[in-house]
């Protein structure tokens, strides 16, 4: 019940102070064995959602998911070779299509 009153406060506050609001709910159980995460991030971009917004989309996926993004092969090992700290960095393919910094 507390998180339906944290919601409509939150919901509140930004009408009354003119404040963009964007509420993201997952169900991480069960979501993913059905949901194509390409397609998702692709629906983000294409409804014009910020790049702030996609990225942080991306990297909470990555955080919760078995993800093996769809690049060439030859990004894909590349990346991981230079990839040594264990971050969860996009490949450079990737960072272009959701203009990472």
């Amino acid at each position: 019940m507390d998180q339906i009153q944290t919601v409509a406060q939150l919901i509140e506050r930004s009408r009354e102070y003119h404040i963009p609001l964007v509420l993201v709910f997952v169900d991480y159980r069960n979501a993913f064995d059905s949901v194509k995460i390409n397609a998702l991030l692709n629906a983000l971009v294409y409804a014009g959602v910020p790049s702030p917004l996609t990225n942080a989309s991306w990297r909470m996926l990555l955080e919760h998911v078995n993800y093996y993004p769809v690049v060439p092969l030859e990004a894909y090992n590349s990346h991981r070779e230079r990839n040594t700290a264990g971050r969860h960095d996009l490949p450079e393919t990737i960072q272009r299509h959701f203009r990472m910094p």
